[in-house]
């Protein structure tokens, strides 16, 4: 598997990085090939992640956020 489409349902940003740091790591580990990984968004939770958290999360493999008009 090359793509993990969406992590979780609805608002996953929303989540603490306690909560995304072995999600990403499990979806690592299960798909060594594992390109894109995607979840939903919004711009308020997008802001409240700090620069080093977005990074951090990028670099843990989440690749690709979605972000809605309603956001």
């Amino acid at each position: 598997m090359k793509r993990v489409p969406f992590v979780a349902d609805g608002d996953a940003l929303i989540m603490d990085m306690e909560h995304w740091e072995p999600i990403l790591e499990a979806c690592r580990a299960a798909f060594p090939r594992l390109r894109q990984v995607s979840c939903y968004a919004t711009a308020d939770n997008i802001l409240e992640k700090t620069p080093a958290e977005l990074a951090h999360l990028k670099q843990l493999g989440l690749t690709l956020l979605y972000i809605g008009p309603e956001s």
